[in-house]
């Protein structure tokens, strides 16, 4: 469908999608490793491949995401248990993206959970720790200080778990 409306309009939106998925994941694994913590350089590569790719649109939404999410991940954050976090992974920054989990939401969940999960393994032997908090659940790898997944946290269960730590 997003091809034949391309089509017919002449525009590239599968492409400038495309691009921009990728430019993120570049400016992302560059704002991570350190090469290239200083944000206008992360922010003129989404920037380039989004006027590359004519997408206007585009350009403005993943420019405030990318904005917003370098924010999280240019420092390091200490945990309220002493899990060093230092970034996310690649599947764990879609997430964020995907599911409108905002920056101070996921810096709020590790400074100030409501809950810790212990450590868990998976099936893959890769283990994460959940910390829940007020408006979201994030998931971090404590060996690598990645964050690995994130979910926005339900109204129901923030109350719950506040009430719990209240009567504590």
């Amino acid at each position: 469908m997003m091809l034949q409306a391309d089509e017919a309009l002449g525009t590239n939106s599968f492409g400038t999608s495309i691009a921009m998925g990728q430019a993120l994941d570049k400016a992302a694994t560059d704002v991570v490793s350190g090469n290239g913590l200083e944000r206008g350089t992360v922010i003129g590569e989404v920037i380039g491949a989004a006027i590359g790719t004519k997408g206007t649109t585009a350009l403005t939404k993943t420019l405030s995401t990318a904005l917003k999410t370098t924010k999280v991940a240019a420092k390091s954050v200490t945990a309220a248990n002493g899990v060093k976090v230092t970034g996310f992974t690649k599947h764990g920054l879609n997430q964020k993206m995907n599911r409108g989990v905002k920056s101070s939401s996921v810096l709020d969940a590790v400074k100030k959970p409501l809950r810790t999960g212990d450590v868990k393994i998976d099936n893959a032997g890769r283990p994460s720790q959940r910390f829940t908090g007020a408006k979201a659940e994030v998931a971090v790898n404590p060996e690598t200080g990645k964050v690995v997944s994130t979910n926005p946290t339900s109204t129901k269960k923030a109350a719950r778990l506040k009430r719990q730590q209240e009567q504590q």
